[in-house]
Order: structure tokens, then sequence, then C-alpha cells
């Protein structure tokens, strides 16, 4: 198990997060967009005004099922932005669009600083699984 939305899972070292926007559901079949932010205290009040912009803008995104921004419990500024889309090109159409030219800068700042992480999964179904 990659990820538990319901806080039941058992993971061997796991990562907590407390959510600080949430907006639609994870479907199965969707695919899930994972955005890992690593950022000092003096960026966060400002890529926090970011994401309520992009969360404000959500209807803008087509294909968009769900998105959810997350702050670890921990020491350190960590945040996670998940996204899930109804096709895998979803996520990568709107990169390209200016709707996603705010997220960018918290991209690059994060990687020039402290550190930005991107990967993608697809949710299964039940009966995709492979004993």
């Amino acid at each position: 198990m990659l990820l538990d939305m319901s806080g039941a899972g058992q993971f061997s070292a796991p990562i907590q997060f407390n959510v600080a926007h949430s907006y639609g559901k994870i479907s199965h079949g969707e695919f899930i967009q994972f955005m890992y932010f690593n950022i000092t205290s003096d960026q966060e009040t400002l890529f926090n005004n970011g994401m309520d912009k992009l969360f404000a803008s959500r209807d803008r995104f087509p294909g968009l099922g769900n998105i959810t921004l997350g702050r670890a419990k921990s020491d350190h500024i960590q945040y996670v932005l998940i996204s899930s889309w109804e096709r895998s090109t979803d996520f990568y159409q709107l990169k390209e669009t200016p709707a996603f030219e705010p997220m960018r800068k918290y991209m690059d700042r994060a990687a020039t600083t402290r550190g930005y992480h991107e990967t993608g999964y697809k949710v299964l179904a039940p009966h995709e699984y492979l004993d």
C-alpha cells in the first residue's frame, strides 16, 4: 500500500500529513500525481497563498478528480500536493497551460532550496491487483 487516505493502513515507516485543503475524491482507475515540496520557513506563507489560489482555480483543470494539500507532521517544512486525474495525460496537459504557471514557480523554488520531487501512479480496482 502506497497511500491510505482513511488512516487505517499499517506502514513500517509512515509519513503523516495534516490536511490543509482537500476537494473531490479519488476513484478507481484514476491517475494520481504526488508533488513533494520541501521549503524554508521564509517561503511558507508565500507557498500557502499560492496553494489557496491553486485550489480556487481548480474548476479550470479538466479531468481533475481530487486535489489535496497536506503538511508533514515533522520538524522540516514539507508539503505534498496529491491530485487525481481521469486520464494519465490530463496532468501533463495542464502543465503546459497558463493556469499551471503559478505552480511552476513553487516547483522551481523548492528544487533550488530544500527539494522538490514528483511522481505518479494509477489507482487500481481490487480486481486489477496481481496476487
